[in-house]
């Protein structure tokens, strides 16, 4: 909201102060639509959130009941975020492969004096 305080030193210009004021508030207004719709179209419900992921709808209610995955409660809905979920899984891999290696390097030098 926008508040004006005029003078009356120069009335002059209070149309054209008026008017920028508005266009600005109108542009603002704009932004703020297109950065509403882009939030609905990246938002997901949990079958839509299952299916990106490719994972069982009963693993990922696991996942947000131990806070693992970003995710939003809007009652009891729980929704996701589309750009949020591709970051997390991007993270997600990033730290499960160091493991993976360390993992499938001690096996291997197990297997060697096991056998």
């Amino acid at each position: 909201m926008l508040y004006f305080i005029f003078d009356g030193t120069n009335n002059s210009n209070i149309t054209e102060v008026v008017r920028k004021a508005i266009e600005q508030e109108l542009k603002q207004q704009n932004v703020d639509e297109l950065n509403v719709q882009g939030i609905l179209e990246n938002t997901l419900d949990v079958d839509e959130a299952a299916k990106l992921l490719r994972i069982a709808k009963q693993t990922l209610y696991t996942l947000t009941s131990k806070k693992k995955i970003p995710f939003y409660k809007k009652g009891k809905k729980i929704l996701f975020n589309r750009l949020e979920l591709d970051a997390w899984l991007s993270k997600s891999k990033q730290e499960e492969l160091p493991k993976l290696k360390n993992t499938t390097s001690t096996d291997l030098e197990d297997n060697q004096l096991n056998g």
